[in-house]
C-alpha cells in the first residue's frame, strides 16, 4: 500500500508539472509587470502584482522558512543570491492544498522568465521553497474516521502526522522536475556557475542536485525526450525510498518482536535496544527513515540529501 500511494503521489506531481511548464510561456509577459518590493522579513506571497526582496544572509533566511513551514497553507519560491545576501521571491499562482478526486495535491509556479535572467547574470545561487505542515489530507483522514464511527486514537494521530511529515522533507515529482529542467537550464546560461535546489520542510533541509553524469544524462533536443526521461527517474525513485522505509520498518518490528519473545530476568539488554531506537519500543526516529528513503532515492545521476536543523544551529 505504501508504495502505491508514493507512485500515485509520484504521477500525480508529475501531471501538474508538466502543466505547469506548457502554461509557463502564457504567464512570461504578465510576470514581466511584477514590480520589486523590498520588505524586512520573507512572506509567502500569492499576489503576483509584486515581487518580494528581502536583504538577509542565508541563515537568517531559513530561520524565517522554519516559522513559515509551521504558519503558511501555501508554497513559496525564492533565490537567494549568496554574494548579495539576497533574497528575491520567484513563486507564481500558489494555491493551497486541493483535493483532486481522491488526491490531495499542492503547487506553486516559478516565474520562469524572470528566473532565467537571475541565472545569466550570478554564477551562484540557492533556489529555496517550503513545504508547509498543513494537511489537508490528514483531517480528510480523522473526519472520515469521525463519520465511520471509529475517530482515531491520539496516539494514532500522531503517528499520523509524524509520517506525513516525514513525506514533507521528500522531494515531489515537481520538484525534481523542476529542479533537472532548471539545472539544464543554468548550465546553458553559466557552464561555469553553480546553482543548488533546497527545500524547507519540518524537521531540516532538503537538498537535490544533478551529479556530473546526471548532466549529461539529461541533455535532450526536445522536452517530450527530457520529460519521458524525467518520469522514468522519478517513479524509480519514489519506488526505491518506499522501499528502503518499508524494509528498515520491518527490521525494527522483527527486533522488538524478538525481545519480547526473550525470557530475561535482566533489563540490561532491553535498556541497550531501546537506547539504540532513541527510547522507544514502537517509534521509529524521523530523521533515521528520511535519510534511508534518500539513501535509496539517490543515484548516478541524482543525489539527494538531508540536513537536520539541529545541525545548522
Amino acid at each position: 500500500m505504501l508504495k502505491i500511494i508514493f507512485l500515485i503521489t509520484v504521477l500525480v506531481n508529475l501531471v501538474f508539472f508538466s502543466f505547469l511548464h506548457r502554461v509557463a510561456v502564457a504567464l512570461e509577459r504578465h510576470e514581466q509587470e511584477r514590480e520589486d518590493i523590498v520588505i524586512r522579513e520573507l512572506v509567502v506571497n500569492n499576489d503576483n502584482k509584486y515581487r518580494t526582496v528581502i536583504c538577509k544572509n542565508e541563515e537568517e533566511g531559513i530561520k524565517e522558512l522554519r516559522s513559515l513551514v509551521d504558519t503558511s497553507r501555501i508554497e513559496e519560491c525564492w533565490i537567494f543570491l549568496p554574494p548579495e545576501e539576497r533574497w528575491v521571491e520567484i513563486g507564481s499562482g500558489a494555491v493551497p492544498e486541493t483535493r483532486v478526486d481522491d488526491h490531495f495535491i499542492t503547487k506553486v509556479g516559478v516565474d520562469v522568465q524572470f528566473m532565467e535572467s537571475v541565472m545569466a547574470k550570478n554564477n551562484s545561487l540557492i533556489v529555496y521553497h517550503i513545504h508547509p505542515t498543513y494537511s489537508l489530507f490528514l483531517e480528510h483522514q480523522m473526519r472520515k474516521c469521525r463519520e465511520n464511527g471509529q475517530p482515531m486514537k491520539e496516539k494514532e494521530v500522531k503517528k499520523a502526522r509524524t509520517e506525513f511529515l516525514i513525506k514533507r522533507a521528500y522531494p515531489s515529482g515537481q520538484d525534481l522536475g523542476n529542479m533537472i529542467e532548471n539545472t539544464m537550464e543554468f548550465i546553458k546560461k553559466n557552464p561555469g556557475g553553480n546553482i543548488m535546489f533546497k527545500i524547507c520542510s519540518h524537521y531540516g533541509i532538503t537538498e537535490c542536485y544533478l551529479t556530473k553524469e546526471g548532466k549529461i544524462y539529461f541533455i535532450c533536443d526536445n522536452y517530450p525526450d527530457l520529460f519521458e526521461k524525467i518520469v522514468r527517474i522519478c517513479m524509480k525513485m519514489h519506488r526505491d525510498a518506499a522501499l528502503a522505509v518499508e524494509n528498515y520498518e520491518q527490521k525494527i518490528r522483527k527486533k522488538v518482536n524478538l525481545l519480547y519473545r526473550i525470557k530475561m530476568h535482566s533489563k540490561q539488554k532491553k535498556r541497550s535496544f531501546l537506547r539504540a531506537n532513541n527510547g522507544s519500543k514502537f517509534e521509529i526516529d524521523p530523521f533515521t527513515l528520511i535519510n534511508k528513503a534518500f539513501e535509496a532515492m539517490s543515484s548516478d545521476y541524482l543525489k539527494v540529501a538531508f540536513t537536520p536543523y539541529t545541525q545548522r544551529e
